[in-house]
């Protein structure tokens, strides 16, 4: 398994000490509003509950969020905050109505205001290897959603930090949009990129990690664009457009964006190219906002760094995960971690998101808060993370042991955005069945579709990338050429696409395939329309040999 090369862990005291001050993750690498009134007397009384705790300045937009998600079905409560609102009355107030809902029902919470006006909690941080230079607390929400304020969440929580109504609705509208975009193959694309990790010997490690999760972590039926911004790497942007490179994997439409390394309040890690160092995204890089000007297929953003998400800001600047909050074209909801954060919990949380997204096991974006919440409140027994953490938490001393480690980044990371944001997931692979390759043919049926186009697409293996160009490091002469081509390179995993019909739900094209093979995953995307007229998706995967073109 990729994360046992990570045993080698057990290098020199130098490189340890390094890697204990370190703050970057495992690394590698419609518009409008629903008038709900007269559709809700028809609905059913639900028995999922959303409370809704808001400032007095945003009441009315906090009844435009009551009506829109009790037109689907929630249950909703509103709190107005009290000027001698404190976290511990608050949350006693919200688990008022938390604690009524019968056992496995959903419930959520929508904390709609900044910091100064919904308070949120200050937690000790306790380890002193993150916690040098920094503010003795972090600022966490999980307390709102644990029935006893400290420990194991039961309820999604997500925050808003609007500081105007006018901020309060882009969010609203880029939710509403994001909820009725279109189907399309965006729904199966993540955007990654990542910081060099600056621990000297210990790169290759974390590059042997990365080349882990683009082979493991997310599965051939996700298509996978990655920046990894070492001079170097197959993955790395030219240096000169390097934030265009970014910019535009933000914006593209995608299910998920993904960024590990080092970060701050205001901006992710830079990348060094000799003297030079480049930003990789600022608030200032970000398109103005807010704005109800605003497009629906957005993805969902996880940053997995220091500070990023430091939403309690004493000097009312917006943090990084607020400005993409904000933003127009940004994502539609931000997972962000509020003070420096540790490598080994990160890696916790990298590979945990990416599973319980990829694998379509949770369907609101508040659930796969509280999914990550949980896998890190309640370790599972025989981690490989743990294994490998144990013996380097002993050398170095840690003075925070696994599980505290664990359950701090819990509270660290916070949701900033809607917990019930029905997530734009794509169809679960195995609505195309019979999925077979024989007799120079691959042939498969998509159920309920009478008919419709199949597009069947297949990759090399990610981390294959043949004609790639040596670099000579940053120091290359050639390097901006030599990046170009190399990211260009691979970045394209496509050797061919077969576009063919879908008659009564079945579809076949000619598929060749070699008698000593090297495999290739096989991708099936359908769309088309039922019996009855309305849209019908499928989507499978495969490996196979291919006879590349």
């Amino acid at each position: 398994m990729w994360l046992a090369q990570l045993m080698w862990a057990q290098v020199s005291e130098r490189l340890f000490k390094r890697l204990r001050r370190a703050t970057m993750a495992a690394v590698l690498t419609a518009l409008g509003s629903i008038t709900a009134t007269a559709h809700c007397q028809s609905l059913p009384q639900s028995s999922s509950l959303l409370v809704i705790a808001h400032s007095p300045e945003l009441t009315e937009v906090a009844q435009e969020w009551q009506s829109y998600r009790a037109a689907q079905g929630w249950r909703v409560e509103r709190i107005e905050l009290r000027a001698d609102d404190f976290p511990e009355p608050l949350r006693a107030r919200i688990r008022l109505h938390l604690d009524g809902v019968e056992q496995g029902c959903s419930k959520a919470v929508l904390l709609l205001g900044d910091a100064d006006a919904v308070p949120c909690f200050l937690v000790e941080q306790t380890e002193p290897s993150i916690a040098e230079g920094s503010p003795p607390q972090y600022a966490t929400d999980l307390p709102y959603g644990c029935a006893d304020g400290i420990d194991f969440p039961d309820a999604a929580v997500g925050r808003v930090p609007a500081r105007t109504p006018l901020e309060a609705r882009t969010v609203l509208q880029k939710v509403k949009r994001y909820e009725m975009a279109p189907s399309g193959d965006w729904r199966r694309r993540i955007e990654l990129v990542a910081g060099e990790g600056h621990f000297g010997g210990f790169d290759t490690l974390l590059e042997t990690l990365s080349q882990g999760l683009l082979t493991e972590g997310v599965p051939a039926s996700m298509s996978l664009r990655v920046s990894y911004c070492k001079p170097g790497s197959p993955w790395c942007p030219a240096p000169s457009k390097l934030r265009q490179t970014v910019d535009a994997q933000l914006a593209a439409p995608s299910l998920l964006f993904n960024y590990m390394g080092h970060g701050s309040d205001r901006s992710l890690d830079q990348m060094r190219v000799g003297a030079r160092k480049i930003p990789i995204l600022r608030v200032e890089d970000l398109p103005p906002g807010p704005s109800l000007e605003l497009p629906s297929r957005l993805p969902i953003a996880i940053l997995v760094c220091c500070s990023a998400g430091h939403f309690d800001r004493t000097d009312a600047m917006p943090c990084l995960a607020e400005s993409m909050l904000f933003a127009p074209t940004g994502p539609v909801g931000v997972i962000a971690g509020s003070r420096p954060t540790h490598p080994y919990a990160n890696a916790i949380l990298e590979r945990d998101a990416l599973t319980a997204l990829c694998s379509g096991r949770v369907k609101e974006l508040g659930k796969l808060d509280l999914y990550i919440d949980t896998s890190l409140s309640k370790p599972s027994q025989g981690d490989i993370i743990d294994a490998i953490a144990t013996p380097i938490a002993l050398a170095q001393g840690w003075k925070t042991s696994l599980p505290q480690l664990r359950q701090m980044h819990a509270g660290l990371y916070n949701l900033l955005g809607d917990p019930c944001t029905r997530l734009a997931l794509p169809p679960d692979r195995s609505t195309v069945t019979q999925l077979q390759i024989a007799g120079g043919m691959i042939r498969g049926r998509v159920p309920g579709m009478t008919s419709g186009e199949v597009t069947i697409d297949v990759e090399r293996a990610r981390q294959l990338v043949p004609g790639l160009i040596p670099v000579d490091g940053e120091r290359d002469k050639q390097l901006e050429e030599k990046c170009l081509a190399n990211w260009e390179r691979a970045n394209a995993p496509l050797l061919l696409q077969i576009k063919c019909a879908v008659v009564d739900g079945l579809f076949e094209a000619p598929f060749e395939t070699l008698a000593s093979p090297r495999w290739a995953a096989i991708r099936v995307s359908a769309v088309g329309e039922s019996e009855s007229g309305g849209e019908v998706e499928g989507l499978g995967w495969a490996a196979a040999p291919i006879l590349a073109p």
